[in-house]
């Protein structure tokens, strides 16, 4: 019961839930929603991001034949489309926080911080609260309104950018997203018993890698593509 609680708890009051935290890593409550906001999101955004992806097809394949715009056509409509993001949503977040934690746990300990591994996943899946808030929000909104919303500032920008590495970093940057990492870091500051600039450091450190990891396949993709 004291787990669930902590969901809206770590939203107003995140010291108290991390101190909790140190004595009771228990991941498993919100690890399991995040899943659940996930597999819902990744089913209600799965048909919409392939119409999306069919029409920018249609708008840029003038020289495509018909059979391999049927195909494609035929790939995106596919009704087994909604399962494999389903499935894909589920591991992606197993291995996310597994490695998330993982890489943090680490950083912590260069640092000089002392924990347990579970407590390192907790403390990560408690710091997504913010982002089930944001699954939750988008998931209605796309389930009501039939569009597929642009992650973070990436809306801000013309439909045709959003798959290019401006748009990669601009997808990361919202609010929740930075509401989550301000939870990161008061979390391992805590739990781990480290400064907060220090614990500031690691996380920010984790994030500009993922963001690297996410860009750098774009960047070296245009580097290597060929000229006319």
């Amino acid at each position: 019961m004291e787990a669930i609680k902590n969901l809206s708890l770590v939203l107003i009051k995140p010291s108290r839930v991390f101190e909790w935290i140190r004595e009771n890593p228990k991941w498993w409550v919100p690890v399991i929603v995040l899943i659940i906001t996930s597999v819902v999101i990744a089913v209600i955004s799965a048909p919409l991001s392939a119409d999306f992806a069919q029409k920018k097809l249609l708008s840029s394949s003038s020289n495509a034949s018909p059979e391999q715009l049927a195909k494609s056509k035929q790939i995106m409509e596919s009704p087994i489309l909604p399962v494999i993001a389903a499935v894909s949503a589920f591991i992606g977040i197993i291995i996310t926080i597994l490695i998330q934690s993982g890489l943090l746990h680490l950083g912590a300990y260069v640092f000089g911080g002392r924990a347990k591994f579970t407590v390192g996943i907790a403390t990560v899946a408690y710091a997504q609260v913010p982002i089930i808030i944001q699954q939750i929000i988008q998931s209605i909104y796309m389930a009501a309104s039939g569009k597929l919303v642009m992650q973070g500032l990436s809306a801000l920008i013309p439909g045709d950018q959003i798959a290019t590495p401006l748009g990669a970093l601009l997808g990361r940057i919202d609010i929740f997203s930075i509401w989550s990492i301000i939870l990161l870091i008061m979390g391992f500051s805590i739990t781990y018993k480290i400064t907060k600039g220090k614990a500031a450091v690691i996380t920010i450190g984790y994030w500009v890698l993922g963001t690297v990891f996410v860009i750098l396949p774009m960047l070296l993709s245009m580097a290597f593509r060929p000229v006319g």
